[in-house]
């Protein structure tokens, strides 16, 4: 009888221990910045709440260059893990991932095979991203996504020849300037003029011009309608 006692008591603490007591909640950008409405309607179910004693305590690290946050959440108990979990996947847009977690994470930071150089901005001109869907930003120094999405708005071309684009995220808060093939002008001159939502492939790439001297463009492989 001790002995099946002992092995219960052994069993609840081991148990116990892995129960998972924090909520994490990643938000992440694919080139445009985080959804911060999302962002604003998940911080104001956490005051609530922390209001109401649920919420034990509170732990946000913005980690990304484009505001890639992760908040992580202790709660009161057990059954206020569960619930708020369950509340935040509800809430949840598609940029946002909601989980269970033992101690706050933050992403893992890739080890770039890079070239010995030192550009204009202080970094290597040249690394290669191990990650699949991500390029080397020369001027940012890091990996950012090579999809990018927003409205294309018609610019000075590279040098000044003709006319160019630039791409402005949904939000307004992001313009990056384009450097698109002659095959794929026509078809952007069109989304320009349109207004048409905007998703574009490719590559960063440091140039430099008279007016402008070093500065950095993303040089378009590919031009998508965005429904």
């Amino acid at each position: 009888m001790k002995i099946i006692l002992s092995l219960i008591l052994t069993l609840a603490s081991i148990s116990a221990v892995a129960a998972p007591r924090l909520v994490q909640v990643d938000f992440s950008s694919l080139g445009a910045g985080i959804d911060y409405k999302n962002y604003k309607q998940v911080t104001k179910i956490v005051e609530i709440e922390q209001r109401y004693g649920n919420v034990a305590d509170v732990e946000t690290n913005q980690w990304g260059l484009e505001g890639e946050t992760a908040i992580c959440l202790a709660t009161s108990s057990l059954s206020d893990l569960q619930r708020i979990k369950d509340l935040l996947d509800v809430v949840a847009g598609k940029l946002t991932a909601v989980t269970f977690a033992h101690q706050c994470k933050t992403p893992r930071t890739e080890v770039l095979a890079c070239s010995k150089d030192i550009n204009v901005w202080g970094n290597a001109s040249y690394c290669d991203c191990p990650v699949a869907g991500t390029t080397y930003n020369p001027q940012t120094g890091d990996c950012r996504p090579s999809y990018l999405s927003g409205r294309l708005e018609r610019d000075y071309a590279i040098g000044g020849e003709s006319a160019d684009f630039r791409l402005v995220s949904y939000d307004g808060r992001t313009v990056t300037y384009l450097d698109v093939p002659k095959n794929l002008k026509e078809k952007a001159e069109i989304f320009a003029d349109r207004g048409l939502p905007t998703g574009v492939e490719g590559t960063y790439k440091a140039v430099k011009t008279q007016e402008k001297g070093w500065w950095i463009v993303f040089e378009v492989s590919e031009l998508f309608f965005e429904d």
